[in-house]
């Protein structure tokens, strides 16, 4: 019988090498990288949130603007309106015009995002842009009313 310091295998079936640590090294190569992949998608939903915002914004406030409950005397109180409710983009930029016939719109937002690693090989800028034409006067009540053409006459079809 030997009682000194006798050296001990250490046996581990589940193990590919049979080492022990072998498990933390494997995890220090994974929860970097399925962390990574959770802030990505993160990100993706924060900027799809924007996107849906910012496009009912200007949908939102073309049509009020359209039926004359609200108008807009500078750019900035519309891209402050446009701001509204977003997560992460910043509004940089866009106008509203009201027209007899027509109300255009566009905004654009823009967010960069700081990565160190990946702002080197790729661009980190997040643009948005959108450019709307909302009509006044719908199609049928010009066929109705014959308003906006000052047109009174009721034109006959002859049928054959």
């Amino acid at each position: 019988m030997h009682f000194g310091n006798k050296k001990r295998k250490y046996h581990y079936p589940n193990s590919r090498l049979g080492l022990p640590g072998s498990y933390t090294v494997e995890a220090s190569f994974i929860v970097p990288i399925v962390l990574g992949i959770i802030f990505a998608m993160i990100l993706m939903l924060f900027y799809l949130h924007d996107r849906v915002i910012l496009y009912a914004n200007i949908k939102e406030k073309t049509v009020e603007v359209a039926q004359e409950m609200k108008s807009y005397n500078s750019s900035k109180v519309w891209q402050r309106d446009m701001q509204s409710k977003l997560w992460m983009m910043n509004v940089e930029g866009g106008n509203i015009s009201d027209k007899k016939i027509s109300v255009d719109a566009s905004v654009s937002a823009v967010k960069h995002i700081a990565v160190p690693l990946i702002s080197r090989y790729m661009n980190t800028d997040l643009k948005l842009a959108y450019k709307i034409k909302y009509m006044k006067i719908h199609p049928e009540s010009v066929i109705r009313t014959k308003e906006i053409f000052g047109d009174n006459k009721e034109k006959t079809h002859d049928r054959q």
